[in-house]
């Protein structure tokens, strides 16, 4: 079913993070000054290859979406995974009235309908 992933619990992160990600902000702030790294300053970095935002936790890159989930909602089941509704994956709409819980069959199914989709317009 492929490789399990190790996320940081809700504890850890809402340890880490001021709360701003409680809200419907996508963004996550340190709570802490860490290396060269100021408290309150905006976590992670923009992936351009990925499309994804990035945040380093405990050695351990994390994707922003998947981040503010379980700040919300605690650890993510196995075999699920972090979906955008809107199927905006540039980092911009990681707001969690746009993120959705789906089997990763759904989210492949989803992913080649999208693909079929788009093919059929261009």
């Amino acid at each position: 079913m492929g490789k399990a992933i190790n996320d940081p619990t809700q504890e850890r992160i809402l340890e880490l993070f001021i709360n701003k990600p409680l809200l419907e902000d996508s963004k996550f702030f340190w709570a802490k000054s860490r290396g060269g790294v100021k408290k309150g300053s905006e976590a992670g970095t923009f992936d351009h290859h990925t499309g994804y935002w990035k945040i380093q936790i405990d050695g351990k890159s994390c994707v922003r979406h998947r981040l503010l989930w379980i700040a919300h909602f605690g650890k993510i089941p196995d075999g699920m995974v972090v979906d955008h509704i809107d199927d905006h994956v540039d980092g911009l709409h990681d707001h969690i009235s746009n993120l959705q819980l789906l089997t990763i069959r759904e989210n492949t199914a989803r992913s080649t309908h999208k693909e079929h989709s788009l093919s059929l317009i261009h």
